[in-house]
């Protein structure tokens, strides 16, 4: 009983280990009026997934464990833009799993080598009723641009003039370039005015009646600009011209902005009663007016208000603003009305609490892995045979089976399966590029992560590998692949192995198959007294060659004493 209690608590670990949620993980938020899309990334191990919740539904993934750093993500109507970190590759996902497209590359001439889009977002361009663009900010540190090279922003108009001139940077740190994306490439249409900040400033681009804003700075205390220009043709430069935010000071920091409909959004960060806390404020305003209407987020009459660390990431929802949030092990989703701040639902997001399954190929990798180990010291503690004698005993009229016989007969009985493991992956594996094809091939060989119906495959493939063979060995003694070799498998003395030998013996293939050097699985039979495996080793079993025809094993009762004394005593080959 005590072999079972501790077999127990092994397996408790084991669980608890394998199902921890990965740390470090980043989350990124978008909206538009038709789903809301949330990415998880791990930029350590260069993987994330996606799920989206679209109007009036439920929360489902739609990607996961994919190759790649994200950098900023957009929606627009049922589609997520996302820009990556490597090199600035951009790709399209659809609500639908397997629905995005092949990776592009900015292809501007003025797109700043080894920079990184600061913000995106979908906007319609004057002249282009019906169409919508993508729109990228991208910062890079102030350098003197030689004349006649790029384009450069046009004056601000008169009426409304921005705080610094828009043409191209004479001075300042920092400039924030425009980039709208047509067709497969990215057209640069020129700089904002320059910003004077002490590091990278913060960016947010947002979209409403036809106007495009961008928001500089705010939610590290520096002050915030906020400037707006109206799109013209495709290639016209941009014509910006600075909104006034006289009307935000002493009610909070910009730390988002987005575009409903016709109403422009910033989300202000206030002090709550509690210096630890945090409250929302939307500054909400409407086309067509130059003041902004402010709107605590509220539930009931009293402002909601959130840890400074744990403030929610918010995002456009159809005709509502979209809150998630972490709180506690959970994450809550919550919609509130742009008009009056109300919190209008507020539910935990289940999509949030994922099984291991859910997790990618990596969390079933490590199920996988610890539910091999517990497998292989349950028998150990529990299952293994307490021979008569501590040492295994080869019958004298048997000899061990040849190792390239072996061999042979393993890849005969291995063959089928790994044909059966590459039409599972075709069938659960959506339709991928050649490009996702060698980047998960590199990742899987690199160490990282695969697709989770990769990891299933393989590891039904294993599974109704050692079923097999336990099996088959347990009622005939022999797998398919030994009998055409004229190989079968023994306990000690001859005696023909029970279901209990058979299947430690076969639950050891996998650790064996798992080592990182392959070759070990063969080298210990060459150096094993009677040519045995680890698993053979542990269920006292071997190989032998099969008896000729007509000849008795001592199993059928023509042993005879060894040198030993015991029942057909064998002497151990010589050499390995």
């Amino acid at each position: 009983m005590s072999r079972l209690v501790r077999a127990s608590v092994l397996l408790a670990a084991a669980l608890l280990a394998a199902g921890r949620a990965p740390a470090d993980e980043k989350l990124l938020f978008a909206g538009s009026d038709k789903a809301v899309w949330l990415v998880r990334a791990d930029d350590d191990k260069e993987r994330f997934d996606l799920a989206v919740r679209k109007l009036g539904g439920s929360w489902r993934w739609v990607e996961e464990n994919l190759y790649g750093r994200p950098a900023a993500v957009a929606g627009c109507d049922d589609l997520l833009h996302v820009m990556f970190a490597e090199s600035g590759a951009y790709r399209v996902f659809g609500p639908q799993r397997g629905d995005r497209t092949v990776e592009l590359k900015p292809r501007a001439a003025d797109w700043p080598a080894n920079e990184l889009p600061a913000a995106l977002v979908a906007a319609s361009g004057a002249g282009e009723p019906g169409q919508r663009g993508m729109w990228a900010a991208v910062v890079r540190p102030w350098r003197p641009r030689p004349a006649g090279t790029g384009l450069s922003t046009a004056t601000a108009p008169a009426s409304e003039p921005a705080s610094a001139p828009a043409t191209s940077p004479a001075a300042g740190p920092w400039v924030v370039g425009i980039f709208r994306r047509t067709g497969q490439t990215w057209t640069h249409l020129g700089d904002l005015p320059p910003v004077e900040a002490p590091g990278r400033p913060k960016v947010a681009l947002a979209a409403a009646a036809q106007t495009l804003y961008a928001l500089l700075g705010g939610e590290d205390g520096s002050p915030a600009r906020l400037l707006a220009a109206r799109p013209a043709a495709s290639r016209s430069p941009l014509v910006w011209s600075e909104v006034s935010l006289a009307a935000l000071a002493g009610r909070g920091s910009p730390v988002a902005m987005f575009g409903i409909r016709k109403r422009l959004i910033l989300v202000l960060a206030a002090a709550a009663k509690d210096p630890a806390r945090r409250k929302l404020v939307l500054a909400v305003r409407h086309g067509g007016e130059a003041r902004f209407s402010f709107y605590p987020v509220a539930a009931g009459k009293q402002p909601e208000n959130w840890p400074a660390e744990a403030m929610p990431l918010l995002a456009p929802l159809g005709e509502q603003v979209a809150l998630v949030w972490a709180e506690g092990p959970d994450y809550q989703l919550a919609t509130c009305d742009p008009a009056s701040g109300m919190l209008v639902r507020k539910d935990k997001a289940p999509v949030f609490a994922r099984g291991p399954l859910e997790r990618g190929g990596g969390a079933v990798k490590d199920y996988f892995v610890w539910g091999v180990a517990l497998a292989v010291l349950v028998p150990l503690l529990v299952l293994r045979p307490r021979p008569a004698s501590p040492s295994f005993v080869l019958p004298e009229q048997m000899r061990p089976g040849h190792l390239g016989k072996r061999l042979i007969a393993a890849l005969v009985d291995m063959v089928p399966f790994q044909l059966l493991g590459w039409v599972g992956l075709l069938i659960v594996l959506p339709p991928m590029s050649e490009e996702d094809a060698t980047a998960m091939l590199k990742e899987a060989l690199s160490g990282g992560g695969v697709p989770a119906p990769i990891a299933i495959a393989y590891v039904g493939v294993l599974a109704a590998y050692v079923i097999y063979g336990t099996w088959m060995e347990a009622v005939g003694g022999a797998t398919l692949g030994k009998r055409l070799m004229k190989l079968r498998v023994i306990a000690s003395g001859g005696e023909k192995p029970g279901l209990r030998l058979c299947l430690l013996r076969n639950v050891m293939k996998i650790p064996e198959l798992m080592m990182p050097v392959p070759l070990i699985w063969a080298l210990v039979p060459m150096l094993s007294r009677y040519r045995q495996r680890l698993g053979d080793m542990l269920a006292y079993t071997t190989v032998v060659e099969a008896a000729p025809s007509g000849q008795q094993t001592p199993a059928q009762g023509g042993g005879g004493a060894g040198p030993d004394g015991r029942p057909g005593g064998h002497r151990p080959p010589d050499g390995p």
